[in-house]
């Protein structure tokens, strides 16, 4: 390269740091074999470099010691590095910027209209509980425990909500494509954006506890029915496959 020969130690899979201009290339090279001209060049202040604090040593302990530094090479070298200074920032920080703040505002209004959802569906199967007060009175009637008729219930519900989970998923993989292409180029890692195990473990938990916690309200209320007074009020109850789907 350049007419010098190097050896190469390694050919990572990917190496990327969040799209930072100052470190894509094709090929990395150790600082010290650069040209001697380079080295020796004091205007290169547009160096960036990534390094790990050592073992107990703070932030704040770096840059403390790193002033110092930049300040002694401003006394030394007064006509490049007077005006100079050496900034530390953590690599996190500086590949999502400020974009943490709009992520977490975004995951708490889909947190929101996923909580607006529960609540509605939770409704309507309270709603539709009452329509089968005199279904559950007989089964209670037949031997059916009071734990037995809350399990039937609750497994409904968590069926119903494992499948709106699967729909989600569907939805979400058939329209990320195009959400992606709609995304600024300036979002950090928009590359590593997708659907994978973690994605398909947390719908699956999240879409099994709404099941639970918001079907468990109709599950408790229509499992304490009082027989007798149901088998009073008479006229047919909606016992069948009229209230199945």
């Amino acid at each position: 390269m350049d007419g010098t020969a190097y050896t190469i130690v390694g050919i990572p899979s990917s190496f990327s740091f969040g799209g930072s201009d100052f470190f894509n290339g094709d090929a990395y090279t150790p600082i010290g074999q650069s040209p001697d001209w380079a080295l020796r060049d004091r205007k290169m202040t547009y160096l960036h470099g990534v390094g790990r604090l050592k073992p107990g040593v703070t932030l704040d302990q770096a840059r403390a010691d790193m002033s110092t530094v930049a300040r002694r090479l401003a006394e030394q070298f007064p006509e490049t590095n007077k005006d100079s200074g050496i900034a530390l920032v953590p690599l996190k920080q500086d590949i999502t910027g400020d974009t943490a703040t709009a992520l977490y505002i975004l995951l708490g209004a889909v947190g929101f209209v996923l909580l607006i959802a529960c609540v509605n569906v939770a409704n309507l199967l309270l709603a539709r509980s009452t329509s089968r007060v005199r279904e559950f009175a007989v089964r209670a009637a037949l031997g059916a425990s009071r734990g037995r008729c809350v399990r039937q219930l609750l497994s409904e519900s968590v069926l119903l909500s494992v499948l709106g989970g699967l729909l989600g998923l569907f939805v979400a993989r058939w329209g990320l494509k195009g959400a992606l292409n709609r995304l600024p180029q300036a979002l950090p890692r928009v590359s590593e954006i997708g659907l994978d195990a973690r994605i398909l473990l947390f719908t699956l938990g999240t879409s099994i506890l709404t099941g639970i916690l918001f079907g468990l309200a109709p599950a408790l209320k229509i499992s304490q029915t009082d027989l007798q007074a149901t088998f009073k009020q008479g006229g047919r109850g909606t016992i069948g496959g009229r209230s199945r789907l």
